[in-house]
């Protein structure tokens, strides 16, 4: 009868039975396909997928050759008897069925690949290597967001090579749920998955050097138990890390509450005090930049889930991580990226749960303590201006009062702040000429560069800077709120001891260097 279809009415056919096998997975005894001259009848296929035995005619020359010796499932001729006792069978004796099942599964896992798999390898037989991704759970008491978890790691578009699991002697029923989920995707990752507990707790950022140590994979994806992402974030971070100096690359997150409800789009709120518009944007800066403008400052890679780490910068970091408690990710950073850059994805793919039992919302006072010590750590081992040790300041005040505490971190005479390495301020119009401004940086011996960009919409380009040898700050008109050339800073008056725009005229600035190539120095 099925062979008498159309191969339309066929290929709907098996469209539904496939979706009917999804769904009575836990009660089907065995699948049966008619076909006699098909070599692997996508029936067969989908059966063995799901771990459901197929009763078949052994003319159908694929589904002999794997699983042939599997007993009770196949018949040399095409016969209606045997078919049906071999039905009965299973469907009166389900521990012969389940077992059945349990080989056909087996065995669609070490010969069958999924069609991502199916590329990689032609990928490598051309000769090309993809980046192997080692995904780490670094897991304690949160049993019950763990499967959301592994699902959003199984379903990356750009596969994941292996997992791993890390327990630090949870309480509940972190170790049964695991177990379960090691079962269902055991032949999902081609490195291996595995569930690999410590007999005494050891900390969050000990958990990251075992995993680390483990790892098969060069690239690091640290997959916090409790958060989840989309599915093409791995996808979007691998790219790149073509360039051999990127260490890490991370996406823009959204936050969740502990129903998994996302509540700001974005997590752009999080880096406004620190740039309003750098953070709306794909890029790439080198290290040196990005600590100056970025993570001397604050956390700007707020949750580790949303990063992917080449597995050698690891090294670079010092044991006194081993020292904190809540923003030890932020101290690992910050040594990880030297000598090296850092690239951000502004799609927000990362899904940062925030939730009553999270680190930081338990420890407060713990946090201000570690961030009075990490500050100090950035200024005597990192090269930042006065103008970022301001900030580092700011910073540190606006989070003490929002936490409702009462530690101090010394603040400095205003004095301190004035810069004492060379600085350079430009001003740049809305159609600048990127080469001409290179060509210039390039002969530049300042320390620093503070850019302000006349449009509120242009892009500055992380290459823009690359000839520079210095640090780079960019700023927006419309972060400055400058109505017009003339406008004194105090800010910069502050920081600096002089106003770097009172050189401008109500047109513009006139100077020849502004006349030749279209932008403004002092």
């Amino acid at each position: 009868m099925f062979r008498s279809f159309t191969s339309r009415n066929k290929k709907n056919l098996e469209s539904s039975f496939c979706m009917l096998i999804e769904k009575v997975n836990a009660q089907a005894a065995c699948a049966f396909t008619f076909s006699i001259n098909n070599p692997f009848p996508t029936v067969g296929l989908l059966a063995s997928k799901v771990g459901i035995p197929v009763i078949f005619c052994r003319r159908c020359t694929r589904l002999r050759d794997l699983f042939g010796n599997v007993a009770g499932c196949s018949s040399d001729d095409y016969s209606s008897d045997i078919f049906t006792k071999l039905i009965l069978k299973h469907a009166s004796d389900r521990d012969f069925s389940k077992q059945a099942g349990a080989e056909f599964l087996n065995i669609y896992g070490k010969k069958m690949y999924s069609f991502r798999d199916y590329v990689q390898s032609l990928y490598e037989l051309a000769g090309e290597d993809l980046p192997k991704i080692t995904a780490i759970i670094p897991n304690y008491n949160y049993a019950n967001f763990l499967p959301e978890r592994v699902e959003s790691i199984v379903n990356q578009t750009f596969p994941v090579y292996e997992l791993l699991i890390l327990d630090d002697c949870s309480k509940d029923n972190s170790a049964e749920v695991a177990e379960k989920l090691i079962r269902k995707y055991k032949n999902h990752f081609r490195g291996g998955i595995q569930y690999l507990p410590n007999e005494q707790n050891a900390g969050v950022f000990r958990q990251w050097y075992k995993g680390v140590s483990l790892a098969k994979g060069d690239l690091i994806w640290i997959a916090e138990a409790d958060d989840k992402c989309r599915e093409t974030m791995q996808s979007k971070l691998v790219h790149a890390f073509r360039d051999p100096l990127v260490k890490i690359a991370y996406a823009q997150s959204a936050l969740i509450d502990g129903d998994g409800e996302i509540y700001p789009e974005t997590f752009l709120q999080h880096t406004l005090h620190v740039s309003k518009y750098k953070w709306t944007q794909d890029h790439i800066w080198d290290a040196r930049t990005e600590t100056e403008t970025a993570l001397a400052i604050k956390n700007t890679i707020p949750n580790a889930s949303g990063a992917l780490i080449r597995k050698t910068a690891f090294s670079q970091i010092p044991e006194d991580l081993f020292s904190y408690k809540v923003i030890g990710d932020w101290f690992a950073y910050l040594h990880m990226i030297q000598d090296g850059k850092v690239a951000f994805c502004a799609e927000p793919l990362n899904l940062y749960r925030r939730h009553p039992g999270s680190v930081v919302a338990k420890n407060p006072d713990r946090l201000l303590e570690e961030l009075k010590t990490l500050y100090a750590v950035i200024c005597e081992k990192f090269e930042v201006s006065n103008y970022t040790r301001s900030q580092m300041l700011r910073e540190f005040n606006e989070t003490r009062l929002l936490l409702k505490s009462s530690i101090k971190m010394t603040e400095p005479a205003a004095d301190q702040f004035r810069e004492d390495k060379p600085v350079e301020y430009w001003i740049l119009p809305e159609d600048v000429n990127w080469n001409g401004f290179k060509a210039e940086i390039s002969k530049s011996n300042a320390a620093y560069l503070f850019i302000m960009l006349s449009g509120n919409n242009t892009e500055f380009p992380s290459n823009a800077a690359e000839t520079f040898n210095g640090s780079v700050h960019v700023f927006w008109k419309m972060k400055l709120k400058i109505k017009s050339s003339l406008k004194i800073l105090p800010l910069y008056e502050t920081i600096f001891g002089k106003n770097p725009f009172s050189g401008l005229g109500t047109d513009g600035c006139l100077c020849q260097f502004c006349k030749t190539a279209g932008m403004c120095r002092w």
